[in-house]
């Protein structure tokens, strides 16, 4: 399984503890207490609260691997540099160098973007394999017809919402090609059939618990099919 890159956990959570800092540094340049949470979010001015609903927002898009990121940098990071200005310039609390090293800090949040792993993520959000339907391991009988080649007998190994791994004994020489479109048939019980059309994602060879085999993405079920195999699902989960 491909995971999300570590980094997108990370800056989600530095984000997250940055906009808790406000208050907190409330708190220690005022003294007050826990109690006095009025008091502390009256000296948080307007634009520091934009700042932190931005830290916020980011924690979240981080955390998702959001494209959206990438268009709200530059618009959180003129907003930093905006606000850590004023209180640089104009407060008593904190000199400019201090602010200017919290928004180099700020800016340092967004490096990660740049890390080949957030790339890919970020140009293809089917990369995202985390938000994948959950994976039912059951075996159901299917037949495979390749729009070209001869028909395949099967059995999932595994199936979900969005696709289904087949398994394939050794003496089915020829499979379709990864990027093939293909028909796939499941027989339940014998009886019924539930029929989709699928593209091929993956071939694999046997390793660890998996068999030979090869990886579908479905694609469009026949109407009357799609409410049949949600329920079939459901069943499965139970």
């Amino acid at each position: 399984m491909i995971l999300r890159p570590k980094q997108f956990y990370l800056v989600s959570a530095l984000m997250f503890l940055a906009a808790l800092s406000f208050p907190v540094q409330v708190m220690w340049l005022y003294g007050h207490g826990f109690d006095e949470i009025g008091a502390i979010f009256t000296k948080l001015t307007s634009l520091n609260w934009l700042v932190v609903s931005g830290l916020l927002v980011g924690s979240y898009l981080y955390f998702q691997a959001s494209r959206w990121i990438v268009y709200f940098a530059p618009v959180f990071l003129t907003l930093v540099f905006y606000n850590n200005y004023q209180v640089g310039v104009f407060a008593q609390d904190f000199s400019l160098v201090q602010t200017s090293f919290a928004s180099l800090g700020a800016g340092l949040l967004f490096v990660p973007l740049l890390m080949p792993s957030s790339q890919v993520i970020l140009k293809d959000p089917k990369r995202r394999w985390w938000r994948r339907s959950k994976r039912i391991n059951k075996e159901v009988a299917a037949t495979l017809n390749p729009f070209v080649g001869e028909m395949i007998q099967a059995r999932t190994f595994d199936i979900s919402q969005t696709g289904t791994f087949l398994a394939l004994d050794g003496s089915q020489q020829h499979c379709p090609k990864v990027g093939d479109t293909v028909r796939v048939s499941f027989n339940i019980n014998g009886m019924k059939r539930i029929r989709c059309e699928a593209v091929v994602v993956r071939i694999a060879e046997p390793k660890g618990c998996y068999p030979r085999g090869i990886g579908l993405r479905f694609l469009e079920f026949e109407k009357m099919h799609q409410k049949s195999f949600e329920k079939l699902l459901s069943q499965y989960e139970l």
